[in-house]
Order: C-alpha cells, then structure tokens, then sequence
C-alpha cells in the first residue's frame, strides 16, 4: 500500500517520505502524500503510516536487519524479495502474457531496479507497475520505469443514499475463485485481464472487504470486489460476463458494494476507469460517482508482450 524511500541519512534523523497513498490525492482531500517522518536516534528506521487519522508504528534497528538480497517463492508463483529494510512483491502480471507485476512495499531505487532485473529475468518479458499517483512516480522513472497509461479516479460521497438492488446479490464466504476467475477473463481484454493471483490481491488488499456475486438459477453471472480502510471504501473489481449483460447485474452489483461502504466509517468511495470505457463511466455516473480530476498512472519497464506485440 504504501511506497518508501529514504531520501536523506545523517547523525540526526532518517526522512523517510512515503510516495504512494492509495487512492488518495493530496489536493482534493488535504493529505500530503509526501509526509515525512524523522526519527530522531540514528540506526533506527521507523515504519510509520499516517492516513486519515491511522497512525501504525513499528521501529526496526538496523544492525540485526539481513542486508542479503533474498527471494522468497517460486515463479511463476507470487515471490516476495527483500534486502535489508526494503521489500517488494511480485508476480505475473496476468496469465495472457510473459510480463511481470512489482508492488513495492518500501526500498529506494537502487533496490527498485534491482527487483526489476529479477522479475523481468525470470518473466522474460517486462514489467509493471501498480496503479499509482503522480507523487508516487518519481522513484520508479529513478528505477527506469517509464509512464504508459492512466486511469481516471471517480469517487462519490457515501452520505447520499443509493437505490436498492432488483436482485439478489451474494456476499461470498469462500469465494469460488475459478469461476470469478472465468468471467473476469469473459468480462476483460488482453491487458485488463486479472489472474486468480490478482483477484486475490484486490480482495486482501484493503483491512476490511467482501466479495459479492449475483447470477440466476444458482449460476454466478458477475461479481464485485469492494473493501474500506483509512475511511476511504474502495470498489476494486466489477465484472459481468457478456452473456448476461444488459439485465442490470452491473447496476445491482454497483448498488450493493456502495450500500456495503455506507455500512462501514468510510464516507467516500473511490474507483478508477479508463479514459475511453464509456460504458463503465456511464454506469459509475447514474450510481452518482463523479470525476475527481486526478488520474492514476502504470508505469513500464522494458518491452513488454503485452503492450509491444
């Protein structure tokens, strides 16, 4: 969730500026993205995420910290690679092509850089990054990563009330991940498509989340990812497969993950779309999301299968 680099060391302090803030922007909700934490012991690093009121710290003394570049997994299964402080995950970006995904937990560039090379060699392709802000590029245009697309952020205020579904929709206890699986890969093209990887990425990437489907005659048709934390919910992932499109699912699934966020101390929710999906836009706007005017950036490394073939 978050991006770190240490961009100053002396006797005194160690600034650390966490460069990513999920699916926050510094100008439309007054937090600094960019915050900044000084330690005052030297040979401490201190951990310290600070959104929206959630203030979690942990310090780390350096001299016991293992500075060996280490990989842990095997590919192309997730693997998770640290060097002393620093640490990131990957894995493939989907199962359409060769090209490798990198979230950075915390690490400077140099580590970046050297995550990439490990990735791209054991991918044979190139690699991503996540969906990130502005602030949050610097350190991987630092790494070699070069801006490739964006994504436009909508949100809408939770205090507004929401229609009910026409249907009924499911939260899912043990999601049937195969068949979520299939209609994400009947739902999306090429790039957008998720691996089971990634659709368990986006249901375990918030502190709190569900998983909803809805269908008829006890087959799932469609499903929605939705989780909150720091008090910002967040629709991660809505599919329908194309058989069942224009029967409403969609709008059903839409009204009940905001439904969903208004039952938690979020007061907003938050989503991304692609500039030209006009389809998807035009559903988000009739459930009253609007545009935020911030967009969210993934950035590449190399050439990769899926973007250069």
């Amino acid at each position: 969730m978050y991006q770190g680099e240490v961009t100053s060391l002396d006797a005194r302090c160690f600034d650390i500026y966490y460069l990513e803030a999920r699916c926050f922007d510094a100008e439309a909700n007054g937090i600094d993205p960019l915050w900044p934490l000084r330690v005052m012991r030297p040979g401490v690093v201190s951990n310290r995420r600070f959104v929206a009121g959630h203030d979690d710290s942990h310090a780390n003394t350096l001299p016991h910290v293992n500075g060996a570049f280490r990989v842990e997994g095997d590919w192309p299964q997730p693997i998770t690679i640290t060097r002393g402080w620093a640490k990131a995950t990957a894995r493939p970006w989907n199962d359409e092509a060769s090209d490798g995904f990198i979230r950075l937990e915390r690490g400077r560039a140099d580590f970046l850089r050297s995550v990439t090379d490990e990735v791209a060699a054991n991918s044979g392709g190139g690699v991503f990054s996540p969906a990130i802000f502005g602030s949050s590029t610097r350190i991987w245009i630092r790494a070699g990563y070069e801006e490739v697309m964006r994504l436009d952020v909508m949100e809408r205020p939770l205090g507004i009330e929401i229609e009910q579904p026409t249907r009924r929709v499911e939260v899912v206890g043990r999601p049937p991940w195969q068949r979520l699986f299939e209609i994400d890969q009947l739902a999306f093209s090429g790039f957008w498509r998720m691996s089971i990887h990634g659709l368990k990425e986006a249901f375990h990437s918030t502190s709190s989340g569900v998983l909803m489907t809805i269908g008829e005659n006890g087959h799932i048709g469609g499903f929605a990812i939705v989780g909150s934390q720091w008090g910002t919910a967040y629709l991660q992932r809505i599919a329908v497969e194309p058989s069942a499109g224009g029967k409403g699912l969609g709008t059903d699934l839409l009204r009940a993950a905001v439904k969903w966020a208004r039952s938690t101390p979020a007061a907003t929710i938050v989503l991304n779309v692609r500039s030209g999906n006009s389809r998807a836009r035009s559903l988000y706007e009739r459930a009253a999301f609007r545009q935020t005017g911030t967009s969210l950036r993934i950035l590449r490394h190399g050439r990769t299968t899926l973007l250069d073939q």
